[in-house]
C-alpha cells in the first residue's frame, strides 16, 4: 500500500549532520534517519527509514556524503509510518538485511496494523493530529529479522539495543 505524501516538515529537514565519528544523522522532513559509516570499510548501517516518498531523497543524501558505499543493513527503532515510510523502496537498491523487536514483528509481516491512535492520551498538536496518519502494517517478511536476545547489534560492534516502549 503507498502512503500519500505528507506535507510535514521541520526546519532542520535536509540537514545532514555528524553527531558522532561515525554517526550522521539526517532529518527527512520531521524524523531522523541516522547512518552509522565507517570510513575504513566503506560500509554503514541505516537506522529508520523516514517519511513515505523520502527514499530518493535518502539515497541521494547518502552518495552525497558518502560516495560509493555498501549498506550492511537496516536497524528499525519501530515500524510506525514515519519510521518505515521509505522502507520498501529502499530495499529496492538495498536489499539487505532489516533488524527491529520482536514487538514489531506483527506490523512488519503483513499480520496486523498499529491500534488506532489515542489523541487523548498527550497534549500537542502531534498527538491530536495521530488519527491521520497511516498505520497499516507493511510486508517485508523476507528482509526482516528480530534483534538478538543479548541486545547486540548485527554490524554494530558494541552498540546495544534498549526497549523504550511508549512513543
Amino acid at each position: 500500500m503507498s502512503d500519500p505524501y505528507m506535507p510535514l516538515t521541520s526546519i532542520n529537514s535536509g540537514v545532514l549532520e555528524e553527531y558522532a565519528e561515525g554517526v550522521f544523522g539526517l532529518t527527512v522532513q520531521i524524523v531522523n534517519v541516522y547512518f552509522v559509516f565507517d570510513p575504513d570499510s566503506r560500509e554503514a548501517v541505516l537506522i529508520d527509514a523516514g517519511m513515505p516518498k523520502s527514499a530518493p531523497f535518502i539515497l541521494r543524501e547518502a552518495k552525497e556524503r558518502f560516495g560509493d558505499f555498501r549498506l550492511k543493513a537496516i536497524v528499525l527503532t519501530h515500524g510506525h509510518f514515519d519510521h518505515v515510510g521509505a522502507l520498501e523502496d529502499l530495499l529496492e537498491t538495498w536489499p539487505v538485511p532489516v533488524y527491529a523487536h520482536e514487538k514489531e514483528m506483527p506490523y512488519l509481516t503483513g499480520k496486523a496494523d498499529y491500534p488506532p491512535a489515542k489523541p487523548q492520551v498527550k497534549n500537542g498538536l502531534v498527538a491530536k493530529m495521530s488519527p491521520l496518519f497511516p498505520r497499516h502494517s507493511i510486508n517485508i517478511s523476507s528482509h526482516v529479522k528480530q534483534f538478538n536476545e543479548d541486545g547486540s547489534l548485527p554490524f554494530l560492534e558494541g552498540w546495544k539495543w534498549i526497549e523504550t516502549p511508549g512513543h
